[in-house]
């Protein structure tokens, strides 16, 4: 039994580190946030997902901005970007203007998504979805602003 729960609790390890998904709620008075990224935070495969959550904790309307920096590592990436935005905790996402695409070069890039329309929603989801096999890309930056309105 012993060895059992030790091999339930390994798989939910592996399964914990391999995600690839950063989530932050801000408290009400603050309105930006900067995520930490690492060399680990790659987009590797075709269709392989990466999430930037914020539960953003305000009352008021808002609009926000997210900025992403990517770099092209090897292959041919192309990376869409979309950003979503839901008002309960158990609501589904809802598409907030249509997805960017990067087809990566060997140059960098820096993606701005400005929703300049408000609204209401507490929650938001940046989605990153690698599009293309034998890529990887690197996500270098992402910040986080919403604006009070």
């Amino acid at each position: 039994m012993k060895h059992f729960l030790f091999l339930i609790s390994l798989i939910l390890c592996v399964t914990a580190v391999s995600a690839q998904d950063k989530a932050v709620t801000l408290s009400q008075t603050k309105t930006f946030h900067s995520f930490a990224m690492g060399a680990a935070d790659t987009i590797t495969n075709n269709d392989q997902l990466y999430h930037f959550e914020v539960n953003a904790n305000s009352h008021l309307k808002q609009t926000q901005d997210w900025l992403i920096s990517l770099d092209s590592i090897s292959g041919s990436p192309n990376v869409a970007v979309l950003l979503q935005g839901k008002k309960f905790e158990d609501a589904s996402w809802t598409n907030i203007g249509t997805a960017v695409t990067w087809k990566g070069t060997s140059s960098d890039t820096t993606i701005i998504i400005s929703n300049t329309t408000a609204n209401r929603y507490r929650f938001y989801k940046l989605g990153l979805d690698a599009t293309a096999t034998a890529q990887k890309s690197r996500i270098t930056k992402c910040e986080f602003k919403v604006w009070l309105e």
